[in-house]
C-alpha cells in the first residue's frame, strides 16, 4: 500500500472478544494498521484479546475505564497519526468487512477528493445493482473511511456523547467542514444494528431491542444533535425528530422493559436540555 493510501482501522472493543476477533481478522489483510481500543472489558475478554497481539499489524490500547465510543476512537486516531496514516477506518467490534471493502472505497476516493466513504451494509455475498458512489447525508460510524485531515479539522469525535448519535454528529460536522459523504455500493460490510423485531404493523418496523440505559443516550443525544445542527441542517434534524419519536413510541408499545425505558428516556431528554454529557453515572 502506498504512502498516499496508508490506512489505519480503529476498532472499539467491549465485552465481546469473539466478535472482535472476527472483525480484526477480516481487516488485517486489507490495511497497514489495526488499533484496538478496549473500553475496560471483563478480564476473560481481555485475556482473549491479548492473543491479537500475534498479528504484527495490531496495536492494543487498554482503557482504564469505559470511555465511550468517541473517546476510544480519538485514542485510536492519535495512534494512527503517530504511525503516519492518512486514512482511518472506524469500526465497531460486531462489523465484518468484505475482503475488498477498503480497496473499493479507496478507489472511490481517487474520484472524489475531500470526502468520507461508507460501505453497503448487507450480506457479503450479495452486490447491489448500483456501481457509482452515492452521496448521502450521513453514515453510521462503523465502516466509515475518513481522511485523517478531515477528522483533525473538526476536532475528532465528540467524546461527550459517549454512545448513540455519535454518527449523526460526526457526519454533520464533516459536512459543515466542507467534506462530502459517499456510500460505495460495491463495498460491503456485515453489521448488526441492534436486535430487530418480529412485530408487525407500522410501529413494529421501527423497533430495535436495546437496554433502558441505551434509551437514555438515544434521547439525550437527540437533543444535543438537534440543538447543535438544526440551524444548518433543519430538514435532516426535522426528519431525525420524527423518526426518533416513532421509534420511542415503538419502544413503549413493544419493549420488554417499557416502564424502565420510558423513565430513562425522560431522564435523557431532561439531561439533554440541561446540556449534560458523558456517561450516565457521572454527576
Amino acid at each position: 500500500m502506498s504512502r498516499r493510501n496508508k490506512t489505519c482501522a480503529i476498532v472499539t472493543s467491549f465485552n465481546d472478544s469473539a466478535a472482535l476477533g472476527r472483525c480484526v481478522e477480516a481487516l488485517v489483510p486489507q490495511l497497514d494498521i489495526v488499533v484496538v481500543v478496549d473500553n475496560k472489558s471483563e478480564p476473560e475478554h481481555r485475556r482473549a484479546l491479548a492473543a491479537l497481539e500475534a498479528f504484527e499489524k495490531v496495536l492494543l490500547h487498554w482503557a482504564p475505564e469505559n470511555l465511550g465510543i468517541g473517546a476510544a476512537m480519538n485514542i485510536g486516531l492519535a495512534a494512527a497519526e503517530a504511525k503516519g496514516a492518512n486514512w482511518v477506518l472506524l469500526m465497531d467490534q460486531d462489523s465484518i468487512a468484505a475482503p475488498d471493502m477498503i480497496a473499493t472505497m479507496l478507489e472511490a476516493a481517487t474520484r472524489f477528493p475531500d470526502a468520507a466513504f461508507s460501505p453497503t451494509i448487507s450480506g457479503i455475498g450479495s452486490r447491489p445493482a448500483a456501481t457509482d458512489p452515492i452521496e448521502v447525508t450521513y453514515a453510521i460510524t462503523s465502516g466509515n473511511l475518513i481522511p485523517v485531515a478531515g477528522l483533525r479539522k473538526i476536532g475528532g469525535l465528540d467524546e461527550g456523547l459517549f454512545i448513540d448519535g455519535v454518527d449523526f454528529d460526526l457526519s454533520l460536522r464533516l459536512r459543515r467542514a466542507g467534506y462530502r459523504i459517499f456510500q460505495v455500493p460495491q463495498a460491503h460490510m456485515v453489521h448488526s444494528l441492534g436486535d430487530g423485531s418480529s412485530f408487525g404493523g407500522f410501529l413494529g418496523r421501527f423497533y430495535t431491542n436495546h437496554s433502558p440505559l441505551r434509551r437514555y443516550y438515544m434521547a439525550r443525544n437527540l437533543v444535543h444533535n438537534v440543538r447543535r445542527h438544526a440551524l444548518v441542517f433543519p430538514i435532516f434534524c426535522g426528519k431525525l425528530i420524527v423518526v426518533s419519536a416513532i421509534s420511542f413510541l415503538s419502544i413503549l408499545r413493544f419493549g420488554p422493559r417499557r416502564q424502565a425505558s420510558a423513565v430513562m428516556m425522560l431522564h435523557g431528554f431532561a439531561d439533554g436540555i440541561r446540556g449534560k454529557t458523558g456517561p450516565y453515572f457521572r454527576s
